[in-house]
Protein backbone atom coordinates (compact mmCIF):
# COMPACT_ATOMS: atom_id res chain seq x y z
CA UNK A 1 0.00 0.00 0.00
CA UNK A 2 1.38 3.16 -0.77
CA UNK A 3 0.90 6.45 1.61
CA UNK A 4 -2.35 7.59 -0.62
CA UNK A 5 -4.43 4.16 0.51
CA UNK A 6 -3.00 5.09 4.38
CA UNK A 7 -4.38 8.88 3.93
CA UNK A 8 -7.48 8.44 2.26
CA UNK A 9 -8.36 5.15 3.64
CA UNK A 10 -10.42 5.68 6.49
CA UNK A 11 -12.42 8.30 4.92
CA UNK A 12 -12.92 6.51 1.85
CA UNK A 13 -14.37 3.62 4.26
CA UNK A 14 -16.91 6.22 5.74
CA UNK A 15 -18.53 7.18 2.15
CA UNK A 16 -18.65 3.90 1.47
CA UNK A 17 -20.22 2.44 4.23
CA UNK A 18 -23.27 5.27 3.35
CA UNK A 19 -23.98 3.54 0.72
CA UNK A 20 -25.54 0.43 2.62
CA UNK A 21 -28.62 -0.09 4.41
CA UNK A 22 -27.80 -1.18 8.38
CA UNK A 23 -30.66 -3.90 7.98
CA UNK A 24 -29.01 -7.29 7.68
CA UNK A 25 -31.12 -9.99 6.17
CA UNK A 26 -28.72 -12.65 7.01
CA UNK A 27 -29.41 -11.82 10.79
CA UNK A 28 -32.88 -10.56 10.72
CA UNK A 29 -31.78 -7.75 12.79
CA UNK A 30 -30.98 -3.94 12.01
CA UNK A 31 -27.44 -3.47 13.10
CA UNK A 32 -28.01 -0.04 13.76
CA UNK A 33 -30.23 -0.31 16.19
CA UNK A 34 -28.65 -3.90 17.85
CA UNK A 35 -25.25 -2.26 17.88
CA UNK A 36 -23.68 0.82 19.83
CA UNK A 37 -21.37 2.58 17.25
CA UNK A 38 -19.71 5.81 16.76
CA UNK A 39 -17.03 7.22 14.53
CA UNK A 40 -14.11 8.72 16.75
CA UNK A 41 -12.56 10.51 13.80
CA UNK A 42 -9.04 9.81 12.13
CA UNK A 43 -6.46 8.99 14.58
CA UNK A 44 -3.45 9.80 13.98
CA UNK A 45 -0.66 6.77 13.70
CA UNK A 46 3.06 6.19 12.89
CA UNK A 47 4.77 3.30 11.14
CA UNK A 48 5.65 1.99 14.92
CA UNK A 49 2.24 -0.52 15.62
CA UNK A 50 2.93 -0.23 19.08
CA UNK A 51 2.76 3.71 19.31
CA UNK A 52 -0.33 3.16 17.07
CA UNK A 53 -1.97 0.74 18.78
CA UNK A 54 -1.17 3.50 22.28
CA UNK A 55 -2.96 5.78 20.32
CA UNK A 56 -5.88 3.80 18.88
CA UNK A 57 -6.52 3.03 22.59
CA UNK A 58 -6.18 6.80 23.93
CA UNK A 59 -9.16 7.65 21.31
CA UNK A 60 -11.59 4.33 21.93
CA UNK A 61 -10.97 5.33 25.84
CA UNK A 62 -11.87 8.78 25.50
CA UNK A 63 -15.30 7.61 23.81
CA UNK A 64 -16.06 5.03 26.56
CA UNK A 65 -14.98 8.15 29.71
CA UNK A 66 -17.11 10.33 28.06
CA UNK A 67 -20.14 7.67 28.52
CA UNK A 68 -21.10 7.73 25.11
CA UNK A 69 -21.55 3.82 25.20
CA UNK A 70 -23.91 3.60 28.50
Amino acid sequence: MGNGSLIFGPEALKRISKLYDTYSFELGVDLKESLKMCDVGDIFTITNIEKSFDQIYKAVSHVFTQGHFQ
